[in-house]
């Protein structure tokens, strides 16, 4: 009975699947709003991938070439980190359209593998199987281009490392997740609160390699820049209200500096709390708590 109560809810979500992928034929309009940030930033040469001039007259070209006909323009930032330009470039080398299905195809086998891998041994719900084909906060992220499931995916994998006692392997993919750095930063320091010297070596490392890949992609003036525009107004252009500790705090309209303050008093209280935890609740907790507790969240 169990087994065909899954199928069912399989096939339920497969059905739902293809409802919101004809919905999505009749009205184009709804697609793509954020893989222009990722098809742009690849075609710009490394050293200019953070000046705003050349990020917006690159953005403003694909618009009126593609999408004038679908929206209004507007202009967004590129703020993954310069060694994404290595993932990005060869995607920007197709046509846009294709590009966008390519990438899209990615993101929803990322999110298909990172759920298969978390259903094994009983974890998943069947029900999700029905929910997120109907969840906006998913949908949306696939439709409008992000590459939120692509990071999901690597903080899954990492974490079913983990609990394989595969440390250092683990610690490897979870730095892959650092393309989201804003999102993960407590982690590293609950890794070194738990001595957990192996996994937390890996992930170091790692970041030191895609710290010293990106340095050559962009040079000096090239994280000059980065440093710069994470600083813009572009960066942090839909803070308040957003689901987030910041974001919500904002609301209330006390100045930035308290409400960073008051984020960070939170981040090190769940640290705290974490760190006594079994490593596979402390991880999970800490990658939940890294989301609500970071500094932007959409």
């Amino acid at each position: 009975m169990a087994q065909r109560t899954l199928w069912l809810c399989r096939a339920g979500g497969l059905v739902l699947v293809a409802c919101w992928i004809g919905a999505l034929a009749q009205n184009p309009r709804a697609v793509a709003w954020d893989f222009p940030v990722f098809y742009t930033a690849g075609k710009l040469d490394p050293a200019r991938l953070y000046q705003g001039d050349a990020q917006e007259r690159e953005q403003r070209r694909l618009w009126e070439t593609r999408l004038s006909g679908l929206r209004e323009y507007g202009f967004v930032s590129f703020l993954r980190p310069p060694y994404y330009h290595v993932v990005l470039a060869p995607l920007a080398r197709l046509s846009f359209w294709p590009a966008f299905f390519l990438w899209t195809t990615v993101q929803g086998g990322s999110l298909a593998a990172a759920l298969a891998i978390l259903g094994r041994r009983g974890r998943f719900d069947q029900a999700f199987y029905l929910l997120l084909p109907v969840c906006p906060y998913v949908t949306t992220a696939l439709t409008w281009g992000q590459d939120t499931a692509l990071v999901f995916l690597a903080v899954v994998v990492s974490f079913e490392l983990l609990r394989s006692h595969r440390e250092a392997p683990a610690g490897v993919v979870l730095a892959l997740a650092l393309v989201k750095w804003n999102i993960l930063l407590p982690v590293p320091l609950l890794l070194v609160l738990q001595r957990r010297w192996r996994f937390a070596g890996a992930f170091f490392l790692a970041a030191a390699v895609e710290l010293g890949v990106s340095a050559a992609l962009v040079g000096r003036s090239g994280i000059h820049d980065y440093l710069a525009i994470l600083r813009s107004e572009h960066a942090d252009y839909l803070s308040r209200g957003m689901p987030s500790v910041r974001g919500l705090l904002l609301v209330a309209n006390p100045p930035n500096a308290a409400a960073v303050a008051g984020v960070g008093v939170a981040a090190l209280a769940a640290i705290w709390i974490l760190r006594k935890l079994p490593i596979a609740h402390s991880f999970a907790g800490a990658v939940g708590a890294s989301v609500a507790l970071s500094y932007h969240t959409m």
